[in-house]
């Protein structure tokens, strides 16, 4: 009987390494790229702009149907860049990675800035993808879903 659930435990563990295994090889996922490694170029929106002012069109929620809303053709990543200059105003800056000096290896994520509550910087890598609020939710949701699970499997069975 204990011999059975070790069995049981174990392949539950395996099919769930699997999933996520596969999961990364065909999500665009968490990925470190090289900047400006693409043959064609990804079309991002580029604009900036204050929440204090009353014409935020660049803050969220994001207005790309605006006048003063560009679009630029990138041969790195498309960017959403929230900064605090001063607390209780926001920076909003969406753009293309070349046109920002970035001295960091840049991955395909959501970064904090080093100093809480100072800013927050986003890349991604499809046409007009800095549109969104915040990227890549659901492969958080996703890698914690199968965490919980894998938790599951090895405490509790």
């Amino acid at each position: 009987m204990v011999y059975t659930m070790e069995i049981t435990k174990l392949l539950c563990q395996l099919l769930i390494l699997f999933l996520m295994v596969c999961f990364v090889l065909t999500s665009d996922g968490i990925e470190t790229i090289d900047v400006g490694r693409y043959a064609d170029p990804v079309k991002c929106y580029d604009c900036l702009s204050y929440s204090h002012s009353s014409n935020n069109y660049c803050g969220d929620p994001f207005n790309g149907s605006h006048p003063s809303v560009n679009h630029t053709l990138c041969r790195g990543q498309c960017v959403k860049w929230v900064r605090s200059p001063v607390p209780g105003v926001y920076r909003y800056q969406r753009t293309c990675s070349d046109n920002l000096r970035i001295l960091m290896t840049i991955h395909l994520v959501c970064m904090e800035e080093s100093r809480p509550g100072t800013g927050r910087i986003c890349f991604c890598e499809k046409n007009d993808c800095n549109a969104a609020n915040s990227i890549r939710k659901g492969n958080v949701l996703f890698i914690s879903t199968f965490t919980l699970l894998w938790i599951i499997v090895s405490y509790v069975l």
